[in-house]
């Protein structure tokens, strides 16, 4: 079994958990494998899902394949815009269920790999709900990357209110606040 075969079985069994698991461990040949296979996938699902009655099940596969992508696509900017793409947008009332696990195939990849996927992605915030404002927030707080001069950002941090022990112990703190009276 290909690493190809063994992600297209994760993706369209939607278990973004081992899927993550899975991903992290891949090496670079089995990485390029899978990002060379999930555009192709990725329409397949499309056109099995376009079929009437069948718009439900978009999420299903969503955010299996944005872990996918986020777990093998080579660049950072090529991973900012595909965790960005239309068709693997959740709908309005769907709360994001990858973010760990988003968090979990990007923590394997080196640290200046990760400050320009969270830099890209944080600039792509355009309000409070922007999707992925709670991955840009989670991956900045992990990672200790310096948030980009970006006044959206800003928005979205002071939108979530936080307890007051968890502000004192927020490591964006010292970077946001300040940005507060900027923005």
């Amino acid at each position: 079994m290909t690493a190809w075969d063994e992600v297209r079985d994760l993706i369209d069994g939607c278990d973004v958990d081992k899927l993550a698991a899975h991903l992290a461990g891949l090496d670079d040949a089995g990485r390029q494998e899978v990002a060379r296979e999930l555009p192709g996938h990725l329409k397949l699902l499309r056109q099995e899902t376009a079929a009437p009655g069948l718009w439900a099940r978009r999420g299903d596969w969503a955010e299996p394949m944005r872990v996918a992508g986020a777990g093998s696509l080579g660049g950072a900017a090529a991973v900012a815009t595909w965790l960005n793409r239309r068709d693997l947008a959740l709908l309005e009332w769907e709360a994001p269920g990858d973010t760990e696990a988003l968090i979990e195939v990007i923590s394997v990849r080196e640290p200046r790999w990760q400050a320009d996927l969270v830099t890209r992605l944080a600039l792509r915030i355009r309000t409070p709900d922007s999707p992925g404002t709670s991955l840009v927030l989670t991956l900045l707080r992990r990672t200790g990357v310096t948030p980009p001069q970006h006044d959206p950002l800003v928005a979205a941090w002071v939108a979530v209110p936080p307890s007051a022990s968890r502000l004192r112990k927020d490591p964006l703190l010292d970077a946001l606040l300040p940005r507060i009276f900027e923005a």
